[in-house]
């Protein structure tokens, strides 16, 4: 008992003393760019091939200024993505693919809370799920080289990260650590906010690592999109210790444009949105702005609705499980 109010007392401690000075310069939240998004996580499901030449069907026709720089993938751990440039937009985006195979499905369900990273100015506190920063540090290497080696080659412009379901999980770690390296830059030139947009992303790290988030995005456009009763934005279950990043945006019902622009905080999630969701259907983790866009059936990898991680949801809610997965 006395361990867990001494370790209590450390977190309200840190989250007093970390909230962001900034939080009003936060870049507004753009429906254009959430779209922009969509279209390039729906992208990041097709067969890699297709997305080396941009040809990847659908998604890939809607942002057709996007360049593909780097295709990232990592055997082992079963994890892809891609960095890639548009010059239309002013643009170094990155984008990480979500649950598609098994060695994913293991990263979910190994929820256990592990150090984040004892050189981070995050410091001993923030503990983070084990299973997706090994997906991110699978593929951490190549993704900071390039990035950075982006930002200094166009130094104006915008360094985004994305992703859906795990994808996401990855985007929020990989966007805290590439904004740590951007500000330990020595030309400040180059020093600029990283943004960040999640669809669907489960919870990432404890308390005090959110709030360490929140501080490290404050001035960029930094955003979580969940929509209707998708199980996956509530796990691992907040008694377990993890928490979301803020900024949530909240579309209550799938394929609706009404939303909800949350009243969360550094620490505290917004009862008021997808947390008051009590029943669950996995179907609004799936069909995020109400469809699937389909990659070419000739470089068809797998698409979101044929993807292992629908049936497993499916299964799990039905026993009504999904609160204890992780």
């Amino acid at each position: 008992m006395r361990v867990c109010v001494a370790v209590l007392c450390a977190t309200l401690l840190l989250l007093w003393t970390c909230v962001p000075s900034s939080e009003a310069a936060r870049l507004p939240y753009s429906k254009d760019d959430a779209f922009y998004y969509h279209y390039l996580y729906h992208a990041s499901y097709c067969d890699v091939r297709r997305l080396r030449t941009w040809t990847c069907g659908p998604p890939c026709t809607h942002i057709p200024t996007l360049q593909p720089v780097e295709i990232l993938e990592h055997g082992l751990a079963g994890t892809a993505g891609v960095v890639g440039i548009d010059h239309a937009h002013e643009r170094i985006v990155t984008v990480f693919r979500g649950t598609e195979n098994p060695q994913n499905l293991l990263a979910d369900l190994s929820g256990l809370q592990i150090d984040y990273s004892w050189t981070s100015s995050c410091g001993r506190w923030c503990k983070v799920h084990a299973g997706f920063q090994a997906s991110y540090l699978s593929l951490r290497g190549v993704t900071r080289s390039t990035v950075l080696r982006l930002a200094s080659e166009y130094p104006t412009y915008q360094v985004v990260f994305t992703g859906h379901s795990l994808g996401g999980a990855m985007a929020v770690l990989a966007a805290a650590d590439v904004q740590e390296q951007l500000n330990a830059l020595d030309n400040a030139s180059l020093v600029k906010p990283v943004s960040l947009y999640t669809f669907g992303a489960p919870r990432v790290g404890n308390a005090a690592f959110a709030t360490w988030v929140d501080g490290m995005l404050a001035n960029s456009a930094s955003y979580r999109i969940t929509q209707g009763r998708d199980p996956v934005v509530r796990l691992p279950a907040w008694f377990f210790g993890f928490i979301h990043t803020t900024s949530e945006v909240f579309y209550p019902e799938r394929g609706s444009d009404k939303m909800v622009l949350c009243n969360d905080s550094p620490g505290r999630e917004d009862p008021q949105c997808s947390l008051r969701m009590f029943s669950v259907v996995p179907e609004d983790h799936i069909y995020y702005f109400g469809d699937v866009v389909e990659c070419n059936n000739s470089g068809l990898s797998a698409n979101l609705a044929s993807m292992p991680a629908a049936p497993l949801l499916r299964i799990l809610a039905a026993a009504g499980l999904l609160y204890a997965l992780l």
